[in-house]
């Protein structure tokens, strides 16, 4: 049970990851500081959450 909840936030993590990095690409286009610090922010948002079922459901 708990395995599943980690592979299915996991998979939901990269699903919003990789959606976010194509909006990101269109935005890079004209704004591309902008875009970059939110694509940054982004990752390190998306790698937070991803870290925390793990610990939680240890």
């Amino acid at each position: 049970m708990r395995k599943l909840q980690l592979t299915s936030h996991r998979a939901t993590g990269k699903a919003l990851l990789t959606s976010h990095r194509a909006s990101s690409s269109d935005l890079l286009a004209g704004h591309r500081p902008t875009a970059s610090d939110l694509l940054a922010s982004h990752h390190a948002t998306a790698s937070d959450l991803l870290a925390q079922p793990a610990t939680v459901h240890q």
